[in-house]
């Protein structure tokens, strides 16, 4: 059954989480078993997702099975929907989520387990599994939080504990078979619960970590879901390696994502062609848990950018280790634009390092920071925590002095910094630590402050009520599920957001279900609730402990001898050590070029297009780069800006407001020179249905901004309109983000018909303009709200002086 959401789109506040239509998206009517893939947050933040693009990939390679994807929706769209009864959809095919086979959830971060109800409430599903019925989809749960399920063991049917990419394959064909023979709900479950990597309460007592062998080349989302709105990771991702052997004692992923595996050079260069064609991205980001670790990482930085440099793809490396930072890796990441160099240093002093084995050398830290800067970096990123195993105050108050001194030595350069208290977390060295109370991690963050004196150091702290929760369900147990239902039932929602967290709704759901959050921070002794998971040997993590405790490292395996954790064959030990260093051309940065002042001719073409349909739904900055990633991915030889980070030079016309359609927009797009294919036909073949255009012209001469010269829109409202004459010549009062207004609405109005609909021409200001839907509300004497339920087109922008009316093309 498909869900009819277009009148809720025009009263949220970004519709576009809600349209589907992207590209690359799958839509199959049929398949033997459908999967609704979830991500329990806004669409933003699950789209930046590597997990649900890889398994959305996959599922949908198969002809048999399809996947289509939902996301928790926005307080907004909630709200609307509890309003209308409108139960939860899936984008591709808007089909109600409690029609699917397989509803699977990605969790990633346990304070985003309150949106799960949520959704599951909206698709009418039963928060516990004893009580769903037969007809409900089997609702399953993977990803990194997984490897405690306890704290939603009553909740979800299955988990899948590991990597998915083959699990999920067995996983269908199990319910399609059971589809086929009519078994009932419970018998495909209990036949899931045979598969590796699955655990199903109740029926399962022990699982074992389920992992791929080697990360192939077709399990890699080549041909990704592009988003229309602009999202968290907005840019092309490749996984070049999964797991690391580092050994960071408080990181959970060191150890979950073992064995180290990396795709080859040639895949990776493959791949991220595939991707650029696919998606017209102009920035890659090389998803690794330590890129610097990449065997053979210049080798592939250097092809990537010889690859890419004429379309002018940026290379980002989200997870540098300060150590790994010399001139030629740099130079090799600003070739073409510099973003930003976000490092992990984690704690200040050696000795709280060396307990945490973070094993780089005193003198590093600076020294990349510098070289980041002197190569013409203006910001670096910097992440610690507090509340370490063995901490002090002498290891807190390092923090501020370091920062200190690299601030005032860079003090034209930004240092933004990021605090976060130490969470443990099961299957790492330290997963029996106790965490820090509030109180505790409040004090501490009071010393940084009072410390720090960099006026360019910009420091944001983790609040301490997030990470107490974060503790909680880390390593809490399965009575915090009723815990969890009842805060929701208070109305609980988007926990991880500042702006909707209430801390005191956990307090009173702690209280009612006479939980004491604070024991699951304690120090664990004795068995630990997620024993029954097995992949790493017991006997590794307490070695780790006990050397933890004595402030002594313990080498990259990798670089040294196997540390037997268990998690491999041995086979990687000393891999790095006796690989042969791949030859490449040393990377020469490019030289600055001189430019001299010069008359040469750059050609500038204006467009025509229109934007209908629910692109009505996309915002204006999003319009932008949908066009941006069209042009990118012709030939055409658009003109960047220079400087810092060159943007392509591109000039639009009055924004269109968001529930506003239009038939004859305009942009001015610069050439360095001119372009002999159909270009409106090359644009369009990259373009979205709803989004195209009409005609594009060399502009002969030197003419204004579109913005400087357009002072004239036409606009149409459908319906029927009765309009009181008497407003047409009124004073319009608005109120927005507490400020108020008054427009005189006889200097915007040019003119205005109503035969059958309303036509109004408004005169427009570079310096003030009426909001359109503010004006058609005042106007028709109604709501705003009710005005965005209408169809509004804007049926022109014109170049008007004194009577002269001329449109855009009509000047150049």
């Amino acid at each position: 059954m498909r869900v009819d959401i277009e009148k809720l789109l025009p009263h949220v506040e970004k519709p576009g989480r809600y349209l589907g239509h992207e590209e690359n998206t799958i839509v199959k009517e049929k398949a033997r078993v459908r999967m609704a893939l979830a991500y329990p947050d806004i669409y933003e933040l699950g789209m930046s997702n590597q997990g649900i693009q890889v398994l959305y990939h996959i599922i949908n390679n198969l002809s048999e099975y399809s996947c289509e994807r939902v996301f928790a929706p926005a307080k907004d769209m909630e709200r609307l929907m509890k309003e209308t009864n409108t139960p939860l959809f899936t984008l591709e095919t808007k089909s109600r989520v409690s029609d699917f086979d397989l509803f699977g959830f990605t969790l990633e971060y346990e304070l985003d387990y309150v949106n799960i109800l949520t959704m599951l409430d909206l698709a009418n599903i039963p928060f516990k599994r004893e009580e769903r019925w037969e007809e409900s989809p089997i609702i399953i749960a993977g990803g990194s939080c997984v490897y405690n399920p306890l704290p939603l063991r009553e909740i979800f049917d299955v988990f899948f504990i590991g990597e998915a990419e083959e699990g999920i394959i067995e996983i269908l064909d199990i319910i399609a078979k059971g589809k086929t023979e009519k078994a009932g709900r419970r018998a495909i479950i209990e036949r899931l619960a045979k598969v590796d990597g699955v655990y199903a309460p109740g029926i399962s007592h022990k699982v074992t970590r389920r992992t791929v062998p080697v990360m192939r080349y077709d399990y890699i989302p080549v041909k990704p879901v592009v988003p229309l709105i602009n999202i968290t990771q907005n840019r092309m991702t490749l996984e070049i390696a999964r797991g690391c052997t580092r050994g960071c004692r408080f990181c959970q992923a060191g150890i979950i994502y073992r064995p180290v595996r990396e795709i080859p050079e040639n895949d990776a260069l493959k791949a991220t062609r595939e991707i650029f064609n696919n998606t017209g991205f102009d920035e890659i980001s090389l998803l690794s848990l330590s890129a610097s670790d990449y065997r053979g990482l210049k080798s592939l930085m250097f092809k990537l950018t010889e690859q890419f440099k004429q379309k002018r793809v940026s290379i980002s490396l989200p997870s540098l280790r300060i150590e790994s930072l010399d001139e030629e890796l740099l130079n090799l990441i600003k070739n073409i634009r510099k973003s930003s160099i976000t490092v992990a240093i984690e704690a200040a002093t050696q000795r709280l390092r060396d307990v945490i084995n973070k094993d780089y050398p005193e003198d590093s830290i600076e020294k990349g920071i510098d070289l980041a800067f002197q190569l013409g970096w203006k910001r670096v990123k910097l992440y610690f925590m507090i509340g370490l195993p063995t901490e002090t105050d002498e290891d807190i108050l390092a923090i501020p002095k370091l920062l200190n001194k690299i601030g005032n030595r860079w003090r034209r350069k930004s240092i933004k910094v990021t605090i976060s208290p130490f969470i443990p977390r099961p299957f790492t060295p330290f997963e029996r630590e106790e965490q820090i109370s509030m109180d505790e991690v409040k004090r501490r963050e009071d010393m940084i402050l009072r410390e720090l004196r960099a006026r360019n150091v910009t420091i944001s702290f983790r609040e301490p009520e997030v990470a107490f929760l974060e503790g909680v369900f880390a390593r809490g147990d399965d009575r915090l599920n009723d815990v969890l239902i009842d805060v929701w039932k208070s109305g609980e929602r988007m926990s991880a957001w500042t702006e909707t967290f209430d801390y005191s709704l956990w307090e009173r759901a702690f209280v009612k279900n006479n939980v004491e959050p604070e024991s699951y921070l304690c120090k664990i002794n004795g068995e630990l609730p997620w024993e029954f998971i097995k992949f790493v040997d017991k006997k590794f993590l307490e070695r780790e402990y006990e050397k933890a405790k004595k402030a002594e490292t313990t080498s990259d395996c990798r670089r040294d001898i196997c540390h037997i954790c268990g998690l491999c064959d041995g086979s990687i030990a000393g891999e790095i050590k006796r690989e042969v260093v791949k030859e490449y051309r040393a990377f020469v940065p490019r030289k600055p070029k001189i430019r001299l002042k010069s008359s040469s001719y750059k050609p500038k073409v204006r467009v025509r297009y229109k934007k209908d349909g629910v692109g009505k739904f996309i915002s204006h900055l999003d319009t932008i780069r949908l066009f941006k990633r069209a042009i990118i991915r012709t030939n055409l030889p658009v003109k960047y800006s220079e400087g810092f980070n060159p943007k392509m030079n591109l000039a639009f016309g009055p924004p269109l407001p968001i529930g506003v359609t239009g038939t004859n927009e305009y942009f001015d797009m610069e050439l360095e020179h001119l372009f002999s294919n159909d270009l409106v036909k090359s644009i369009n073949g990259f373009l979205p249905d709803f989004l195209q255009l009409y005609e594009a012209r060399i502009i002969k001469q030197r003419v204004e901004s579109l913005n400087s010269a357009i002072n004239l829109a036409i606009y149409e409202i459908s319906g029927d309109v009765s309009v009181d004459e008497s407003r047409l010549t009124g004073v319009m009062h608005t109120e927005r983000n507490g400020k108020s207004r008054d427009f005189a609405l006889t200097k915007y109005i040019y003119s205005y018909k109503a035969d059958g609909t309303f036509e109004i021409g408004l005169n427009l200001f570079k310096d003030t303009n009426v909001n359109i839907l503010d004006f058609f509300a005042y106007l028709l004497n109604t709501e705003r709200e009710t005005i965005l339920d209408r169809k509004i087109v804007r049926k022109g922008l014109f170049i008007r002086n004194g009577d002269n009316i001329l449109t855009p093309m009509d000047v150049i």
